[in-house]
């Protein structure tokens, strides 16, 4: 009942290692935050948790039990996609009337974040929700360079070894060619 009259707060969906993770970083930095769950783990009780939910959050009713109507943001964060896209998509469909509500939705394989991504900013539709795809390495290589910046010579392209194609890897190196790009358009 506190979570459904709650307002204002964050919604966190998933049980993986990431929704954890964001969840408890949302509640040190001063967030209300309604945790969407199949089953309650890694987090003790009391007033500095989270409010749980049990269910699955593609379900409008545990979305509704969530207080998805009044949160401020939902991040889908499964270890699965298209659980997460689906999620985003459940949310999409609550009525609301106030500002439309910024939905976030973990998607694990970089070319199809891109894709969809690039699919919901070509449709003309006035939106319900402010989506965005995110994936995670991408976001760790930013904020990786961000809090180790590389300040290349600025007369010439930088020259870097990075060592392994992971995603992470690849993700390092586009980070790294959009500063570059951002250092040097002309270069």
């Amino acid at each position: 009942l506190r979570a459904r009259r709650a307002r204002g707060h964050v919604v966190v969906c998933g049980d993986g290692p990431m929704a954890m993770s964001l969840s408890r970083q949302l509640r040190a930095t001063g967030h209300r935050v309604v945790h969407i769950a199949e089953k309650r783990i890694g987090v003790p009780d009391g007033r500095r948790g989270p409010l749980w939910v049990l269910g699955d959050a593609r379900n409008p009713d545990v979305l509704r039990a969530a207080g998805v109507a009044h949160a401020s943001a939902l991040y889908a964060c499964a270890e699965d996609s298209a659980t997460n896209t689906a999620v985003a998509l459940a949310a999409g469909r609550r009525q609301r009337g106030e500002r439309p509500l910024a939905v976030y939705a973990q998607v694990q394989d970089p070319e199809l974040c891109l894709a969809l991504q690039a699919r919901h900013l070509g449709t003309t539709d006035p939106p319900k929700i402010r989506l965005d795809f995110f994936n995670i390495d991408d976001l760790a290589a930013r904020h990786l360079l961000t809090k180790e910046p590389i300040i290349p010579p600025l007369d010439r392209p930088p020259r870097f070894l990075v060592v392994g194609a992971t995603t992470f890897g690849r993700a390092i190196i586009v980070e790294i060619a959009r500063q570059w790009r951002v250092l040097a358009p002309s270069a």
